[in-house]
């Protein structure tokens, strides 16, 4: 009796010490972004105004005029962005919320090995939508 709970015991020791797959770290991130779009989302409804998230390829970093916090991602995850011309400049893009509902829309992908997850931001409703890609 025992062995067998020293046994199951090290199972979930094992089990919690190994990192992360790359599927689960890109759907971790991807849930995340997804997170933050809304909370700016919600901001920009509440205050009737205009805010963006920005992502500086550079620094690796996401932020928004509408949040103190901020976000990032490791060297080993690629980010390819699909966002307005109008919105982006060198290594910055942005997603602008509109108080209307509306926003810029665009869609971000995050990548590592074959794994993929995708959030879209609808252009007309503002709608936040995150996806894994195969």
């Amino acid at each position: 009796v025992v062995l067998g709970i020293f046994a199951i015991m090290a199972g979930f020791t094992w089990a919690s010490i190994r990192p992360p797959s790359p599927a689960a770290e890109v759907s971790k991130l991807g849930d995340a972004v997804a997170v933050y779009f809304n909370r700016v989302r919600a901001r920009s409804l509440s205050a009737w105004q205009p805010y963006s998230v920005t992502f500086n390829a550079d620094k690796r970093t996401i932020t928004s005029d509408a949040m103190t916090d901020k976000l990032s991602w490791p060297e080993h995850i690629t980010l390819v962005a699909d966002t307005s011309e109008r919105e982006s400049s060198g290594t910055e893009f942005r997603i602008r919320f509109n108080p209307d509902g509306s926003a810029s829309g665009g869609t971000i992908r995050f990548s590592r090995e074959r794994a993929t997850y995708a959030v879209t931001v609808n252009w007309l409703t503002g709608q936040v939508v995150r996806r894994r890609e195969f």
